[in-house]
């Protein structure tokens, strides 16, 4: 499942949805193909990667899961596309790149912690080994 708006992440994510600082880029710096999944960047694309996991920690289940699925079972082969092509070779990077690569990471980070928990969905595809 995949979020389709903000109110959509706000209904689920419930009291939870004001922990996130929310990472401010301009959409345009973003392929129209991976621009639905801005608000996850905005919320999940921390760049510190203590506060990521923190925050990734600290999610209910049921958001963790749901970030999992969204990114890890439907966008990730496309977003690699993307974040591994010309872009990729920098030397400056835009704060939309950044923010979904911290975005998967969160993602990968939020499957692990589930999956530790005894959660046995499996993402089609993964960056790390979170699903050995």
């Amino acid at each position: 499942m995949t979020l389709q708006s903000v109110s959509d992440m706000m209904a689920l994510y419930k009291d939870f949805y004001a922990e996130s600082g929310c990472v401010d880029f301009d959409v345009a710096n973003v392929p129209a193909d991976y621009r639905d999944l801005s608000m996850y960047a905005r919320f999940w694309g921390i760049g510190d990667d203590i506060s990521r996991e923190d925050l990734v920690a600290r999610a209910p289940s049921i958001v963790r899961r749901e970030l999992a699925m969204a990114i890890l079972g439907r966008h990730l082969s496309m977003l690699v596309t993307w974040l591994g092509g010309v872009e990729a070779r920098g030397p400056e990077f835009s704060k939309a790149y950044i923010a979904y690569t911290n975005m998967i990471m969160a993602a990968e980070d939020a499957h692990f912690q589930e999956k530790r928990s005894g959660w046995d969905w499996k993402p089609p595809t993964t960056l790390r080994s979170a699903d050995t």
